[in-house]
């Protein structure tokens, strides 16, 4: 596993280099989760859609992403991006992004991007679906401290984790080091309740750590022309990348919570799709944002995951959906 320490910062992690107009490669050394092999898929999807971001006007923000991981991804190999515009119109770009190493494609998205719009339209409603939790009322714990509280009970049920102690370091290493920040319920890493509809859901928060630009009238203006330079400090769009990364950080490895295990006891996981949605024109990665999570199917080891995901004030930001293959 490459050190999170070399990359606590979100724009060195995805970080890319312009081939041509419509290619893109990887500049630095592949994140891999602990106890994985293969390339952390978030990292996919930030950087597939910071590829297509740099092909359209400053002026266009993502709408939606529809994502396949096909072959995983090799953290010794660069991955190079390309970006085919599959239509382009005055209000709506659609664009496809297929990533590749060693000229074998590994994955793909589709993606649908929109002009920013400072009226919200003729017909407006948003149905309140879920009552985001105090965060501040103690329910919810700093991940490191509360990993640590857990480190014993882990190892425990978990095989991967007593034969490989390691791993546990990388773990803790990830919650003190990494881009994000998470606060977890307290039975988040072991949900043995009995209480009544205890599994059916599950909340979370996650943000990014590092600062990120939030001038997004100023892009509504000044954004016929693709922008030469999207950093985290430099386009508010890097709200909708940062995003996209952190989205896949921690939602099919929650599955062991709706059936009553302990996280990490599964014996294979790997993503197979992912989408988002996105509800709101602005939005910052930077503050709080709460995942409200449920998983309404589990057959044939392929397991469906969804999510809400809330700002603090209870607007609704996006809707992500993705399916695992998990044995346990």
């Amino acid at each position: 596993m490459k050190k999170l320490s070399r990359f606590s910062s979100l724009d060195k992690i995805l970080a890319i280099k312009r081939i041509d107009n419509d290619s893109f490669v990887s500049i630095n050394p592949i994140i891999v989760p602990p106890g994985a092999k293969a390339g952390f898929g978030g990292l996919l999807l930030g950087q597939s859609l910071l590829s297509s971001l740099y092909t359209v006007p400053k002026n266009f923000i993502p709408a939606s992403l529809h994502s396949y991981f096909l072959i995983g991804c090799n953290p010794n190999l660069p991955v190079k991006y390309q970006v085919e515009n599959l239509r382009r119109g005055k209000n709506f770009i659609h664009t496809q992004v297929n990533a590749f190493q060693n000229d074998k494609l590994i994955f793909t998205s589709t993606m649908m991007l929109n002009k920013i719009r400072t009226e919200s339209g003729s017909l407006n409603k948003v149905k309140t679906l879920h009552k985001v939790p105090n965060i501040n009322d103690g329910s919810y714990i700093p991940a490191e401290k509360l990993f640590e509280e857990n480190i014993d009970e882990l190892r425990l049920h978990s095989e991967r984790l007593k034969s490989s102690p390691d791993v546990i370091d990388d773990y803790g290493e990830r919650f003190q080091l990494s881009a994000l920040d998470y606060k977890f319920p307290s039975n988040f890493f072991n949900n043995s309740s009995t209480i009544a509809n205890q599994d059916e859901a599950l909340d979370y928060f996650v943000r990014v750590k590092e600062p990120i630009n939030q001038e997004y009238e100023l892009f509504a203006k000044d954004g016929n022309f693709p922008s030469a330079d999207i950093s985290l400090g430099t386009d508010p769009r890097a709200n909708y990348i940062a995003f996209a990364y952190l989205s896949d950080a921690y939602f099919i490895l929650t599955l062991p919570y709706f059936h009553k295990k302990p996280l990490y006891t599964h014996k294979f996981n790997v993503s197979l799709d992912h989408s988002i949605h996105f509800h709101t024109g602005a939005f910052n990665s930077n503050d709080w944002l709460n995942f409200h999570v449920d998983s309404p199917r589990s057959l044939y080891d392929r397991h469906l995951m969804r999510g809400e995901v809330y700002d603090l004030k209870g607007k609704l930001v996006a809707t992500c959906v993705q399916e695992g293959l998990t044995t346990f």
